[in-house]
């Protein structure tokens, strides 16, 4: 979790389980009591694999305006699987940092 001044980010890895995601959902609900109107913003780069109830989760986080960004091609597919549409390449948005700070990848 990364709290920035305009935005509360979540960088996420491995597999997303069901129990995982439920998990992650009960962080936000509390994180989210002090977060104001900050964007959302779920890195998805290093997931290798999501399940049902994640990709509800995100989809819903989604709807509600979040966005769900990622690098890694496996990654890529996934947020497109839950969004319908290419995700946008991951700028600098100055609230957090990579997950691994000596990963360079331009796509």
């Amino acid at each position: 979790m990364h709290d920035g001044t305009a935005a509360f980010s979540f960088e996420l890895a491995g597999e997303l389980s069901d129990d995982s995601a439920r998990e992650l959902e009960q962080v936000w609900l509390t994180a989210s009591s002090s977060t104001g109107n900050k964007l959302l913003i779920v890195d998805l780069s290093f997931v290798t694999c999501i399940g049902t109830t994640g990709e509800k989760l995100l989809r819903h986080w989604y709807e509600e305006g979040a966005q769900l960004v990622a690098t890694l091609p496996q990654a890529r597919a996934i947020v497109e699987s839950i969004t319908g549409r290419r995700p946008e390449p991951i700028v600098n948005h100055h609230t957090w940092l990579p997950f691994r700070t000596s990963f360079r990848a331009r796509f």
